[in-house]
């Protein structure tokens, strides 16, 4: 029973202030995603915008900090939320090629005098822009929350470039497998999910059995993980981060080439 009740009391030091810190963490949260609410639709409804997009503009606002809060907090268990948010990232944007597809937009951007390769490497790009924008976001998210120590930065910035250009890639090979927004969508979640979890985005790799690390090796999370922990914390030289960084490269031009 003394041993038991050690147990509980080491598990109690160590994550009870980690769990307070969470619980105060969300508070904030809730009480900033409240003010930035009101602030957008105060400044829209200033300036006579429509009312419609005014609410909806207010709310994602509200939305993307609170979402932002939760995936900062799941961090502190060591959790890869950055990889994770770049797994939503890719699916959203699939989707959101296949919404332009089926609505037209995208016949009416290739009438235009630009040639089709300019159109998708003009999608893709907006999806690397936004991945390292989440990515960035999330570790400055840790740094001022939460005291996270960057290893370095240049090579920081190496595996976030690599890790935005292999899901933006992904982004792309998605939009690819169907012809409705439906279908895209659950084959996107579907995939993205499971890469996801064998990657290291929902569990910590340190308490998966070999024969899931192993099957983790197909995941792009698994390599953004390994790239983004080897410029924070492991100390990676950059011959020992070009590894990752390039299994990342070959993926997303994989994505690219066969989506396109």
């Amino acid at each position: 029973m003394e041993v038991e009740a050690g147990k509980y009391m080491d598990l109690i030091i160590e994550y009870g202030p980690k769990i307070i810190g969470v619980l105060v963490g969300l508070f904030v949260a809730w009480v900033v995603a409240g003010w930035a609410e009101r602030g957008v639709r105060r400044g829209l409804e200033g300036r006579k915008f429509d009312a419609t997009l005014t609410r909806f503009f207010a709310k994602m606002t509200r939305y993307l900090v609170l979402i932002a809060a939760v995936l900062g907090c799941l961090g502190v268990f060591g959790i890869q939320t950055a990889s994770f948010a770049a797994v939503l990232a890719a699916a959203g944007f699939a989707i959101t090629l296949v919404r332009e597809r089926s609505s037209g937009t995208m016949v009416r951007l290739l009438t235009a005098p630009v040639s089709r390769a300019s159109v998708l490497a003009g999608k893709a790009f907006a999806c690397f822009l936004t991945g390292c924008a989440v990515v960035t976001f999330l570790l400055g998210v840790g740094v001022v929350f939460f005291h996270v120590q960057i290893g370095s930065i240049p090579l920081l910035a190496l595996a976030t470039a690599c890790s935005a250009a292999c899901f933006a890639g992904l982004a792309m090979f998605l939009s690819a497998l169907g012809r409705t927004e439906q279908a895209v969508g659950g084959i996107s979640w579907g995939v993205l999910i499971v890469f996801a979890m064998l990657g290291g985005g929902m569990v910590p790799q340190l308490f998966m059995p070999p024969w899931m690390l192993a099957a983790g090796t197909i995941s792009p999370a698994r390599w953004t993980v390994e790239a983004l922990e080897g410029a924070i914390w492991r100390d990676y030289s950059l011959a020992e981060l070009a590894v990752p960084c390039a299994v990342l490269l070959l993926m997303g031009a994989a994505g690219l080439a066969i989506g396109a």
